[in-house]
């Protein structure tokens, strides 16, 4: 018999084990003339023990089923000498306590007297071969023991050889899913997860392998331990509590559920169920599974990375509505059903007044909820089929469809859509217990199908509300191919200006300012733009565009340098050296980054002193970002810069300003000077303005004299100083120096 057993084993590949243990089993049991024979196999940390392999003679009931998750305490004391090595040997259960745990054990299976051997390997305890006699007695012999230790060192060492080669499998089965992960596209995640789920369902034989969301388990589900939100702790328990459908004759499933979780995000629960404990007192077996949910968490990190990156290519992070790339698309899209069926379409390009001001003024997070709040209602204006997007920070559009094929007809729904929209749009929005009221400038820009001369409609609406801005705040138009026309010419004089910046094609004029006695004190530095095909250009060409595509900082910088340095050539003649040079600043250049760094730079290059020098900004500059405007004029007020408010009266005109900015000069605009000899209603403004500087302690500055009588009415008035034609056109430097000779010649 032994060498048959031992045969048996050694031809045994490993998925045929346990089939030659069931086999040995059979001999054994016959041979002692037994009624069952078994192998209890322990978990590997102990804790619990399962009949895995068990033969029994003809009318004895079979246990293997039965004898699942007992835990090694019941066993009492002979759980401690078998891990000593001790054989266990019982004639007759009888002489054992009545009490005791052992015989507790055995006399509910029928059973008289029992012999159980360790099965041990080196020092490691892997569980418990024993035979059982039911219907007599049986006296365990030397001969006996000796025979059956030979049989359990052979079935121990088989056990070991295929707990290692399984070992082995599972890392290289838990390699197998871990690498399908990765790089895994987010098409084929479900499909992989699902794939690698029957896998371990396969290899673990469990009834059960699955993803359970965080939600469908019980908070107080499992062990007693407290269970915190985002917890990667594994939670073990009965899956009877929360699984239907469970076999009833296996009521109690061994489960346990290994968190999903990647971050402070808690996915669910990669959740194992098995008919016994032995399967989960394992180290490995844990960690593997632990691993894997971990795996699966980091791809579902992944998926929801790049969920969110394609919405954010697609959809404002503010508004949720479709951004410039939608847009993009869907408009190709809308064209093209235009073209195939001869019907008509609309852009209609809003651009919120004011928009940076209203941000200042109530705050980024305030700011947010207002353009969410606009972008509802754009939203909740269109109908089923159209498109509302949100482009740059204050710019919405729509795509109207399905205007019909009458070009007449759809033209007027269009002027009656607008309208309503515009309309709709400038209502109170109700903002945290404040009333906000907003305008818009909108373009409108139309299209019927197969028209070669309207290709990029978002283009012309973007033209039409460029156009509605030229006429204020909440202006609407349409457009037109004149539009157009404007926009090559605007495209062309962009490339002129990026050439004009890099090869430095600005020159600078000057146009001297006279005190009332009419001695010249003071001039104020004007750029021109000398282009090589078109010969002289005037700042009201190019200033006002180069400020809308900010390359007005660019020609700011030059400007700066080139007049500190005029300045402070002046400074070694015997005429000029008295003068004070103004320069026009725009707000955009102060307040860029760097605009500090490059004037003191340009200062200690040219050496110009700072004590003649005048800054000139506008109303409009003032409002850009009020305390970072205050905080810059002072810095420069340090270095001896001043500060003049140019053309007063024309902007906002807001007394606070004059409060709040350390100006020391106002410059009553040219137009209250031109028509004030006929006009009382500018006569009246001229006068206001002037009695207003003198009550603040601020030098008034007259632009655009042209006439004796204009300076007649404004020296009558109390103006300090005098600019205009009358005195002075702009002039190079060298015919301002000969000019400047000829006027103070007299003093």
């Amino acid at each position: 018999m032994m060498a048959s057993i031992s045969a048996q084993f050694v031809a045994a590949k490993n998925e045929h084990i346990d089939a030659a243990i069931n086999n040995a089993l059979t001999q054994i049991g016959e041979f002692f003339n037994a009624d069952r024979s078994y192998v209890f196999s322990f978990s590997e940390n102990h804790h619990v023990a399962d009949n895995t392999h068990e033969w029994c003679a003809a009318k004895v009931t079979p246990q293997l089923n039965e004898l699942k998750n007992i835990p090694l305490d019941a066993y009492g004391g002979w759980y401690t000498s078998w891990q000593a090595g001790e054989i266990t040997c019982i004639s007759d259960i009888a002489v054992l306590p009545s009490e005791s745990l052992e015989r507790k054990l055995l006399e509910p299976q029928g059973i008289k007297s029992v012999i159980m051997i360790p099965l041990r390997t080196e020092d490691k305890l892997l569980g418990m071969f024993g035979l059982d006699i039911v219907k007599s007695y049986a006296e365990w012999t030397e001969e006996h023991i000796s025979l059956l230790s030979i049989i359990a060192e052979t079935i121990a060492n088989s056990l070991l050889r295929k707990r290692s080669t399984l070992s082995i499998h599972l890392q290289q089965t838990v390699g197998q899913i871990t690498v399908r992960f990765i790089n895994l596209p987010v098409a084929l995640i479900d499909n992989t997860i699902n794939n690698a789920l029957t896998q371990l369902r396969e290899f673990f034989d469990f009834s059960h392998a699955l993803l359970l969301e965080a939600e469908s388990v019980p908070a107080n589900y499992g062990e007693p331990n407290s269970r915190k939100p985002n917890s990667k702790k594994t939670i073990y328990g009965f899956a009877n509590d929360f699984l239907p459908n469970l076999k009833p004759e296996y009521y109690y499933h061994t489960c346990v559920l290994f968190p999903i979780v990647h971050g402070k995000k808690h996915y669910g629960y990669l959740t194992m169920v098995h008919e016994n404990k032995l399967i989960f007192d394992n180290d490995q077996h844990i960690e593997s599974l632990s691993l894997i949910a971990e795996v699966i968490a980091g791809t579902y990190a992944r998926r929801d990375t790049e969920k969110q990156n394609e919405y954010l290519a697609f959809y404002h992070p503010v508004s949720g509505l479709p951004n410039r790339r939608f847009l993009d698309k869907q408009i190709e899209q809308v064209v093209a059903g235009c073209d195939r069926e001869q019907t008509c379409c609309a852009i209609v390009f809003i651009d919120i007044d004011h928009f940076k001001h209203t941000n200042d003024t109530l705050g980024r997070e305030l700011s947010d909820k207002l353009l969410q709040h606009i972008g509802q209602r754009v939203q909740q204006f269109i109908e089923a089929g159209d498109t509302a997007a949100h482009l740059g920070a204050d710019q919405f559009v729509l795509i109207i469809e399905q205007l019909g094929t009458d070009i007449d007809s759809a033209l007027r729904k269009l002027q009656r859509a607008s309208v309503e929209f515009k309309n709709n749009l400038e209502q109170p929005f109700q903002l945290e217990n404040k009333s906000i009221t907003v305008s818009a400038c909108i373009g409108v820009s139309f299209y019927c199908g197969a028209d070669p001369h309207e290709l990029d409609i978002l283009n012309q609406a973007e033209l039409a509300m460029f156009k509605a801005k030229s006429f204020g705040r909440g202006s609407l138009r349409y457009f037109d191919p004149q539009m157009q026309e404007s926009a090559s010419k605007r495209a062309l004089l962009y490339d002129d200006l990026k050439v004009a910046i890099t090869e430095n094609q600005f020159e600078m004029y000057y146009q001297l300012q006279v005190n009332r006695k009419g001695k010249a004190i003071a001039a104020e530095a004007l750029v021109r733009w000398h282009h090589p095909e078109r010969g002289m250009v005037s700042p009201n060409e190019f200033i006002d565009f180069a400020e809308e595509t900010n390359l007005i900082e660019d020609i700011s910088e030059q400007v700066i340098a080139l007049s500190c340095k005029q300045l402070a050539d002046w400074g070694g003649h015997p005429v000029m050296n008295d003068l004070e040079l103004s320069i026009n600043i725009s707000a955009q250049h102060m307040l860029k980054s760097d605009f500090m760094d490059t004037l003191q730079a340009i200062l200690q290059m040219t050496k110009a002193p700072t004590e003649k020098l005048k800054f000139e900004i506008t109303e409009s500059a003032l409002i850009a970002d009020t305390t970072a405007i205050v905080k810059l004029m002072k810095e420069l007020n340090q270095l001896g810069i001043r500060f003049s408010l140019d053309d007063f009266g024309t902007g906002y005109s807001s007394l606070s300003y004059l409060k709040a900015f350390p100006i020391t000069e106002l410059k009553l605009d040219l137009r209250f000077v031109h028509d004030m000899v006929t006009n009382n209603r500018d006569y009246a403004i001229a006068a206001a303005v002037i009695i207003l500087a003198k009550e603040l302690d601020l030098i008034v500055v007259a632009e655009g004299v042209e006439t004796n009588e204009q300076r007649d009415l404004l020296l009558e008035l109390g103006c300090d100083s005098l600019q205009g034609y009358l005195y002075s056109r702009p002039l190079p430097a060298e015919q301002v120096v000969a000019l400047t000779e000829e006027i103070n010649a007299k003093f």
